[in-house]
């Protein structure tokens, strides 16, 4: 599912909702680091496979980026995880205490009925 999918199903559990937009946002700025270091990575790389004279800097920056971006984006998806689990727990609560007893008399003797 994609984060706005689970922004939209997690709306109605204020807990959940605010972690998956933290983690939202977190995923929103390790695409930017990732997207970033994946060019300055690959011109250097380019660059030598076609022969010319790389710029090797630019890779380490790049390289630095990935570094910083691979912890954010392991954090997004721990909160969205996390808030997916509050999601689910609160959905188990609510399908535990969510049932119908009817008890009566029918013409052949008593009657329950259970709807849950």
């Amino acid at each position: 599912m994609t984060p706005k999918q689970l922004l939209e199903i997690t709306s109605s559990n204020p807990e959940a909702y605010e972690l998956m937009k933290k983690a939202r946002n977190k995923g929103n700025v390790s695409a930017v680091f990732s997207g970033a270091a994946g060019f300055l990575i690959g011109w250097p790389l380019g660059t030598a496979i076609a022969g010319g004279k790389p710029n090797w800097a630019l890779a380490g920056i790049g390289a630095g980026l990935l570094v910083v971006g691979i912890p954010i984006s392991a954090a997004s998806t721990r909160e969205a995880k996390r808030a997916v689990r509050i999601y689910n727990d609160d959905l188990k609560k609510e399908a535990l205490t969510q049932f119908d007893l009817k008890i009566g008399l029918t013409g052949t003797g008593l009657s329950a009925k259970l709807t849950f």
